[in-house]
């Protein structure tokens, strides 16, 4: 008996995903997964996920399905589903550090992280990926202890920035180390192009100095960038980035700079001096739509910078323009809504957005007026407001989920 219960933990029963045409997955406890791994001495690929995940369900949908994946992981790995709400899994999540899913951890026998993926891949890399821990090269856990080590050669730091983006672990120290190891006419190479593209922004953050070669690279160099990437998506990591350094130009007095960063800004604004910005890898921006984005942008500098008297002046240029358009002043009192706290300035906005009430009553406005009124601690009209804008966005079928976030915020103030 005994023996026919090694056996049964050593050689369980497997279980495939999506009725028999997915991955086979290991049944049983972690600690009988390591035990049957090191007997067989075959190393582990750890499927982290959960109920509900969509890109989960893409991955299993169209790679896990692939003959050539399913044959390739059968033979060189034991698989392991680790849902991460139940069970062993949240437990096992914090163990390998796992915050994003789908992930895939490729450990040795004995459990050892190697590798690491997150996200999407196509079946060409997930196969890539299992076959970088058979053959002990190039995996996330080689690359950092040779980087750790003190390696900080071009073509490591670039497998290495890779690696990580990869893995969901992307570094702007890494990329800014491997681009120092590049002379200026490099930056023209084909693969430089695209490694400054894809990290110019890491999670909306921009990755690159403003004074830095990169920058100047892809700020002088648009047009070649278009004859790889999408135009609209250059226009918008080059204005998004140029925006955050603002505060930096206003911190140092600095309008040489600031004239630089305009320059960036009216090369991609329309006609009528409006941006629409663009998603960035299906990510929202955060900002999809802006008027007046260079006159939005030279008050965020006077602002920093202290220069009320000029603050003051463009901000009353920019609502003499706007006195006629509803959507306008409403977009600017929010604006101030999100980042003034100046009871003065709180009740500049509140006469733009109840002129724009005045020219057309909507929920947006409405919402706005509410906020506002929350916002200088005038409750009982923020609450009758918040109702108000309730009833308007529920009588155009719209979403009026943040409104209503508002008014509880409002009635825990009042109590």
């Amino acid at each position: 008996m005994k023996n026919l219960i090694l056996f049964a933990l050593l050689f369980p029963v497997f279980r495939s995903t999506a009725q028999g045409t997915g991955l086979e997955f290991w049944e049983g406890p972690f600690d009988g997964l390591l035990a049957a791994a090191r007997a067989q001495n075959k190393p582990i690929l750890l499927y982290f996920h959960f109920d509900g995940c969509g890109a989960c369900v893409q991955m299993e949908k169209k790679v896990f399905s692939q003959p050539a994946v399913q044959n390739y992981y059968r033979q060189n790995f034991l698989c392991y589903g680790i849902n991460t709400l139940k069970g062993e899994g949240p437990a096992l999540r914090e163990r390998y550090g796992v915050s994003l899913q789908p992930a895939f951890i490729f450990t040795r026998p004995d459990g050892v992280a190697q590798h690491k993926i997150v996200g999407i891949f196509s079946p060409d890399d997930f196969i890539a990926a299992g076959d970088k821990v058979l053959s002990g090269s190039n995996t996330l856990a080689i690359l950092q202890s040779k980087y750790n080590s003190g390696d900080r050669s071009a073509g490591l730091l670039y497998q290495f920035v890779y690696a990580r983006r990869d893995a969901a672990e992307e570094d702007s120290l890494v990329v800014n180390q491997y681009l120092e190891t590049q002379a200026p006419a490099d930056l023209a190479k084909p693969e430089n192009i695209k490694l400054i593209y894809e990290f110019f922004l890491i999670r909306h953050k921009p990755v690159f100095a403003f004074e830095s070669p990169a920058f100047q690279f892809m700020a002088d160099n648009r047009a070649l960038f278009e004859t790889y990437f999408k135009k609209d998506q250059v226009h918008t990591r080059l204005i998004w980035a140029a925006r955050n350094e603002i505060p930096r130009a206003a911190e140092q007095r600095d309008t040489a700079k600031m004239r630089r960063i305009i320059g960036i800004i009216t090369a991609y604004i329309d006609p009528q001096g409006q941006y629409f910005y663009q998603e960035m890898d299906g990510r929202q921006t955060g900002v999809i739509f802006e008027s007046n984005p260079v006159e939005g942008a030279w008050m965020a500098y006077y602002r920093k910078s202290g220069e009320k008297n000029r603050y003051s002046e463009l901000q009353e240029k920019i609502i003499a323009g706007s006195w006629d358009d509803w959507e306008k002043l409403n977009e600017l009192a929010w604006f101030h809504y999100t980042s003034e706290d100046d009871p003065e300035e709180l009740q500049k906005a509140l006469k733009w957005v109840e002129r724009s009430i005045e020219l057309h009553p909507a929920y947006a406005n409405t919402d706005t007026r509410a906020a506002l009124l929350y916002k200088s601690g005038r409750y009982q009209e923020a609450e009758a407001e918040a109702l108000k804008a309730i009833q308007l966005g529920q009588a155009d079928g719209g979403d009026t989920s943040e409104t209503a976030e508002l008014l509880a915020k409002i009635r825990a103030a009042r109590k």
